[in-house]
């Protein structure tokens, strides 16, 4: 039975802790041995997994680069257990677990990238890049989301193609159940039954330039467009604050993070995700799976799920114009966008299978202990 550590900063919501989430939801719980770690608090998928009987083991600490004691505490953790795999996600964990890990001598460290790394292309981000390359040479095995990343990878931290893999992720059909009719959720919303709802799922950040969809609801102001922000984060009341102050709040909703992101999809007309940095969007994969017309900007991992004009429409970040024109057609050419819409659901259905992203990561699994024992042998 392989002993595997999984280690998060958190398991809150975001796109690497649901796919941690569907993974363990699915993995054969009686063929590996689980623990989890969070260097913060577990959070809302924490929850989850813990209901779901894995325990979860809180270190209470900060995250950041001269947080030693996390270091510490983490190398502790894995020397009272005699782990096979240490599997973390995302920058820093990814840090703490490849210096803790190498201390503890765990025989194989995976270390996963979702696309974080876009930010340390800045000149002044150059501590990151060092840390990055750092990361990268503990690592056995640099996970990458998509295609894309694992390119910018090799470019910004020097990784040689022999590390890195490639396993795109994966969309969860339970979760994807329509539980509440579309009628039912626009009435709760208080959305009107015949008006165009254009929405996104997200968290509201500088990253996921959602300032820019309220920016385009004022440039079709005069048609009965209505606009939904699922997800919740720092820029919330600055985004609020925008919409009254363009005065267009009242066809603006923020519902928060919600359990049932399948119920509001089907209550939408058009997905759009104007994201500056993305690695492989789970909104992006769950809102297609729902047959829905999407939007996307042309940013990391996006093109290898929406093919502009075949499952969707691609725009270039931050460009209004384009981003105007994308929803002016779908508004326009309702029957061929529904026809985007039902390509992208087949597309998705077809090549984004949790059971072959949870295949795909046990092979992975296998295949690097099967190669170590031959090394020490």
């Amino acid at each position: 039975m392989i002993n595997i550590l999984y280690v998060h900063n958190d398991l809150d919501i975001g796109g690497a802790q649901a796919i941690r989430y569907m993974f363990l939801k699915h993995l054969p719980k009686d063929e590996y041995k689980i623990h989890i770690c969070c260097l913060r608090k577990k959070g809302r998928y924490g929850d989850k997994l813990e209901a779901m009987g894995y325990r979860i083991k809180e270190l209470t600490q900060s995250s950041h680069f001269f947080s030693f004691l996390t270091t510490y505490k983490l190398f502790a953790y894995m020397k009272s257990e005699a782990f096979d795999i240490i599997h973390s996600s995302l920058f820093f964990a990814n840090y703490h677990s490849t210096l803790a890990g190498t201390l503890a001598k765990i025989p194989l460290i995976i270390t996963e990238e979702h696309g974080e790394h876009s930010f340390h292309l800045k000149t002044r981000y150059w501590f990151h890049r060092l840390i990055g390359r750092l990361i990268a040479r503990l690592s056995d095995v640099i996970l990458c989301c998509s295609d894309a990343i694992k390119k910018d990878i090799q470019r910004l931290y020097h990784v040689p193609e022999t590390k890195i893999k490639v396993i795109k992720n994966m969309v969860e059909d339970e979760t994807l159940h329509v539980s509440r009719s579309r009628k039912t959720i626009r009435h709760e919303l208080q959305l009107p039954e015949q008006a165009t709802v254009l929405g996104t799922v997200s968290s509201l950040s500088r990253i996921k330039n959602q300032r820019l969809l309220i920016d385009l609801l004022y440039r079709f102001k005069e048609k009965e467009l209505f606009l939904v922000f699922v997800g919740d984060g720092p820029l919330k009341e600055e985004l609020r604050k925008y919409a009254i102050s363009l005065d267009i709040s009242s066809k603006v909703r923020f519902t928060g993070w919600r359990d049932d992101v399948a119920n509001i999809l089907n209550s939408l007309d058009v997905f759009i995700l104007p994201s500056i940095s993305e690695g492989m969007p789970i909104s992006l994969l769950e809102a297609m799976s729902m047959g829905l017309p999407c939007i996307a900007t042309r940013v990391g991992g996006i093109e290898e799920l929406l093919s502009d004009g075949v499952t969707g429409k691609l725009v270039e970040v931050n460009n209004h114009g384009e981003l105007a024109n994308a929803l002016a057609w779908v508004l326009d050419n309702r029957g061929e966008a529904e026809k985007l819409g039902l390509a992208a659901r087949q597309h998705v259905i077809q090549n984004f299978k949790s059971s072959s992203y949870v295949n795909k990561v046990i092979e992975l699994y296998e295949n690097l202990k099967k190669k170590k024992t031959m090394m020490v042998n």
